[in-house]
């Protein structure tokens, strides 16, 4: 059984004018106008790790990105400033205003460093019919009532980190419909290592006629509560794992969406050298030319702010 491939959410770094970041926000707190949308969030960071400057901002659509400006870890650069940009390409991707706004940073970016994205995996099916087996990641569950409940394995928000959710309710769809997403670190994003990850997912069908009473309580009982498997024994666990793959529609990784996915990240980058920070020197002072051919929709430059 395939999916429908999504890229989901994308997290990337980037290396910006300092110029550039302080006109952007100069436009956007003054409220006086919505081309690169609406600040929604705007608050400062405290903490060693975080950024001191968090901006949501909204587009028409109603959907929103985050942008981070100047780790508290670095010291501030009269040249260049640190960004990052957090955004699911598949909501504010096609958006008039972020497309100006990313526009904006991307002509004035020196470096960009991706560095996670959420796979997202839609099927047609509902969400109780939709179960995953167990395996070394952490697993927990959110249950809100019938067919509202969320499966994680793994770690939230961390490389190999799973969850499996209605995307019917959430998205208000008059189908059924269950996604699973998986989050990837840029830096270990080979097709191999996404499938190392991909987790056992299927859609029961039948047990069949082929198992006693016992087995089939055990196989029912065991996708109820997922964590029920690995108190079995041995040869029971392999025999009850075995009947629940047999059973149903298991869901295979696919290496051509997959590879679509990374070449709609490295979209992202317009051409602008993919680098890790860690392995940057600044060139203070130094002029540096913008990237040609990402103008904004809008006009040039001079019209913008």
């Amino acid at each position: 059984m395939r999916g429908v491939y999504t890229l989901d959410k994308l997290i990337m770094l980037m290396r910006v004018r300092s110029s550039t970041v302080a006109d952007l926000q100069h436009y956007l707190r003054l409220g006086s106008g919505s081309k690169y949308g609406v600040l929604a969030g705007d608050r400062l960071g405290y903490r060693i790790s975080d950024y001191h400057e968090n901006l949501t901002i909204h587009t028409d659509e109603d959907n929103s990105w985050y942008w981070g400006i100047q780790p508290n870890r670095e010291a501030p650069n009269e040249y260049w400033t640190t960004c990052k940009l957090e955004f699911n390409p598949a909501k504010v991707g096609k958006s008039p205003q972020f497309d100006v706004f990313y526009c904006r940073l991307i002509a004035n970016c020196k470096y960009i460093d991706f560095k996670q994205f959420d796979v997202a995996i839609d099927i047609p099916y509902s969400r109780s019919s939709v179960h995953v087996l167990m395996d070394r990641r952490n697993y927990t569950m959110k249950h809100y009532g019938g067919e509202e409940f969320t499966e994680y394995l793994g770690v939230g928000h961390a490389h190999g980190n799973v969850k499996i959710y209605n995307k019917q309710i959430e998205s208000k769809l008059d189908y059924p419909l269950t996604r699973v997403e998986l989050t990837m670190s840029y830096s270990n994003c080979t097709y191999q290592e996404f499938k190392r990850l991909f987790p056992n997912v299927f859609v029961l069908d039948s047990l069949g006629d082929d198992i006693d009473g016992t087995e089939k309580v055990l196989c029912l009982s065991c996708l109820e509560h997922p964590e029920y498997v690995k108190m079995l024994g041995r040869k029971m666990r392999k025999k009850i794992e075995t009947l629940l793959v047999k059973a149903s529609l298991v869901l295979k990784p696919d290496e051509i969406d997959y590879k679509d996915i990374l070449s709609q990240i490295l979209w992202y980058g317009k051409g602008i050298p993919v680098e890790k920070f860690v392995e940057l020197e600044d060139t203070n002072g130094v002029e540096f030319p913008e990237h040609p051919g990402f103008e904004p929709l809008g006009g040039s430059q001079e019209e913008m702010i």
